[in-house]
């Protein structure tokens, strides 16, 4: 099972290929490292943090199951723009095939104002993101409508030292 919750309350539910999990659409879409700060229509956004989660990031107990790990995103959103932003931002992680869990945080930010969003996602155990696609609906994106966050490959593991005898 895959799980989203963003804030406190959103919560996403799916399996990898049902319809709330479908590939990325076709679009134009902005590529950027995680920590990179990107314009996204009228707010600025960056992925500060996608890693494994730890207790302290899971205050409210977000139930996860023997199968499955935590990740814990950490996003800061910006507007320097508009009087206010008011809309929808959506948040899909992806595999190399661009399923994933998806949910969404619908947002008022006043201009000059920032906000920090913490986001938990569960996902199976062998489930591997390579990105973090964030679309907006009403962000007046003239060339993009999406940025997706590259995810670095997890670093393997360091192999056993021979032991000497």
């Amino acid at each position: 099972m895959l799980a989203a919750l963003i804030a406190i309350a959103v919560v996403a539910f799916g399996t990898t290929g049902n319809g709330d999990t479908s590939p990325t659409p076709q679009a134009t879409i902005l590529t950027a490292p995680l920590g990179q700060t990107v314009p996204l229509g009228d707010l600025k956004i960056k992925v500060e943090d996608l890693r494994a989660a730890t207790p302290a990031d899971n205050p409210h107990h977000l139930p996860v199951s023997a199968d499955e790990n935590l990740l814990v995103m950490h996003v800061i959103l910006s507007n320097s723009v508009l009087p206010s932003f008011s809309g929808v931002v959506t948040y899909r992680l992806e595999d190399k095939n661009g399923y994933g869990p998806r949910t969404w945080e619908r947002l008022d930010i006043q201009q000059r104002t920032t906000v920090h969003l913490h986001g938990l996602f569960a996902v199976d155990k062998d489930y591997v993101p390579t990105s973090l696609l964030v679309e907006c609906s009403s962000c007046n994106a003239s060339h993009y409508i999406a940025v997706q966050f590259t995810i670095p490959a997890p670093s393997p593991s360091p192999s056993p030292s021979p032991s000497s005898f």
